[in-house]
């Protein structure tokens, strides 16, 4: 009885992996080549500095929280 226990413990495992290897469709939108490509634009990057900081503003942000 143990060992039919084991072999089905055994099976169920093997097929939760076969699930966890399944790959998902890629994105529709936002392509990234892999290859570098300087005279394609990439319309769907963020604006050149939209998402950064100073280093004034970075410096003083984690002061804020905390870090000297």
């Amino acid at each position: 009885m143990k060992k039919y226990v084991l072999a089905a413990a055994l099976l169920g495992a093997s097929a939760l992996t076969a699930f966890a290897q399944t790959t998902t469709a890629p994105a529709a939108e936002g392509d990234t080549p892999a290859v570098v490509t300087p005279d394609a634009m990439n319309s769907t990057a963020p604006v050149e500095g939209a998402n950064s900081f100073t280093e004034a503003q970075a410096k003083e942000r984690m002061e804020e929280a905390g870090y000297s």
